[in-house]
């Protein structure tokens, strides 16, 4: 008598009628639905919706694709930056290490010709790191 009171009344009704009722209790009747939907298609609508669905899932595939390379990119890019933010600490940290030791080794009154042989610096170089230690004494006056 078409009253829609249980899952199994909507599947009968389907069946009788070959469409989905507006009020169902199936948790399968949307997807029920869109099937028939495609099913009651003619054969040229049926192929257009084919070849649109096709072309969505190539067009995410592409997207998806496109993104995971640009991922990469950035993880490379990130890496790069990290080693080299890495090497400019290591740098300035052994060179703040050779200031002090020479900053150490001119209070201890050692000749330079030792201290550059010692930390095997060069001679402009310890010219450089003297003069830093004059601009921070006088700074610090």
């Amino acid at each position: 008598n078409d009253r829609l009171e249980k899952e199994i009344d909507d599947w009968l009704y389907v069946m009788k009628h070959d469409e989905v009722p507006e009020t169902f209790h199936s948790p399968y009747m949307q997807q029920v639905h869109e099937k028939l939907n495609i099913l009651k298609m003619t054969p040229a609508e049926r192929s257009n919706y084919s070849y649109y669905r096709k072309k969505i899932y190539n067009d995410r595939d592409e997207l998806e694709a496109a993104e995971s390379r640009g991922m990469e990119k950035g993880r490379a890019k990130g890496r790069e930056e990290g080693i080299e933010k890495g090497r400019a600490e290591a740098e300035l940290k052994a060179n703040n290490e050779k200031i002090e030791s020479v900053r150490e080794m001119l209070a201890e009154h050692i000749p330079c010709e030792k201290i550059m042989k010692y930390l095997n610096i060069t001679s402009e170089k310890l010219a450089e790191i003297k003069a830093l230690i004059l601009i921070e004494k006088n700074d610090a006056l």
